[in-house]
């Protein structure tokens, strides 16, 4: 085997290898948040989910049934994650929230959200959509700021002026008359 054989193999392994470590993580951590929420907890803050090296690694998060609150924070710069389920038992998204959390291509906000902090989607590079139920009444200041690839936020039974006269409006939105959808 020539050089440039055995080092393309090298990759190969080496990306393998990371890709079975984020699947391992990323199991690990929806476990643990599920133990969490059995224990009785409904808020979900920084210091209960995760280690700098999970940050690292997760890639799907699975919010548990029974959360009511994601905290300041708590799942902030999680570079690698791309997918999140937030399940219709949470009420609120705290400051920051996902901010940081470059991978992140779509959420879809439950029927029973109501309030989303402040820079929540900070810096999520790579969100393309975001859809709102009728439920959220509050959205925080410059909550989708550097989001450089957000094409559209989809509210759904809100109307324009509803939409306008939220506080904090546009949230940071670059271009909002185009990115800013309304559906019946």
């Amino acid at each position: 085997m020539d050089v440039e054989s055995a080092c393309r193999e090298e990759l190969k392994n080496v990306a393998e290898k990371a890709r079975q470590r984020a699947e391992k993580v990323t199991a690990e951590v929806n476990e643990r948040l599920r133990r969490i929420v059995a224990d009785g907890t409904s808020e979900l803050n920084i210091t209960d989910v995760l280690t700098d090296d999970e940050r690292e690694s997760i890639t799907r998060l699975e919010i548990p049934v029974g959360v009511t609150s994601i905290g300041d924070y708590a799942f902030s710069d999680c570079t690698r994650l791309t997918s999140v389920v937030i399940p219709n038992s949470v009420t609120s998204v705290g400051y920051g929230t996902f901010s940081g959390c470059s991978g992140l291509t779509s959420v879809a906000i439950p029927d029973s959200v109501t309030d989303i902090g402040d820079y929540a989607f900070f810096n999520c590079h790579s969100l393309t959509s975001v859809t709102m139920p009728d439920s959220v009444t509050s959205i925080g200041h410059e909550a989708f700021i550097l989001c450089s690839e957000l094409n559209e936020i989809v509210f759904r039974r809100k109307t324009k002026n509803d939409v306008k006269q939220m506080d904090n409006y546009p949230w940071g939105v670059e271009n909002p008359e185009t990115i800013i959808k309304y559906e019946p």
